[in-house]
């Protein structure tokens, strides 16, 4: 997955951008076009996807996927009883088909699969810390 920047590096950052990146963290649910996104901010579509690529070598539109698939890892990691369709509908998918055709496409296994995969692996370290705190 991609890097997305720490706060520090944002802090060199055009305000207009950290403002459409701001936006899209706090609406990863939305539906607003990329053009919408700029034009609130006072950027055309040019200008918007060159201060994306020049700051984080991606299109706005990776970029805001990628706010979204981080915000549906870090949901299947660690709220195992969080539903797929529960994701599904925090970052706004129509359905829950799309939302796994979405995660599959980026990922290469079905949110149901990760969900899975995770839970051995938190187990697991939760072991490990038990074990090494007993030692």
């Amino acid at each position: 997955s991609e890097t997305l920047p720490t706060p520090a590096e944002c802090e060199t950052l055009d305000r207009r951008l950290l403002r459409c990146v701001n936006f899209m963290k706090e609406n990863l649910d939305s539906r607003v076009r990329l053009e919408e996104v700029g034009e609130r901010f006072g950027l055309s579509r040019p200008h918007l996807f060159h201060l994306f690529q020049e700051a984080f070598r991606m299109a706005p539109g990776v970029y805001w996927n990628t706010l979204r698939m981080q915000y549906a890892i870090s949901k299947l990691q660690t709220e195992h009883s969080t539903s797929i369709g529960s994701i599904s509908a925090d970052l706004g998918f129509v359905s829950q088909a799309n939302f796994s055709r979405f995660f599959r496409g980026i990922q290469g296994v079905c949110p149901r699969e990760y969900q899975a995969a995770a839970l051995p692996v938190q187990l697991s370290r939760y072991v490990m810390g038990v074990r090494h705190l007993s030692s």
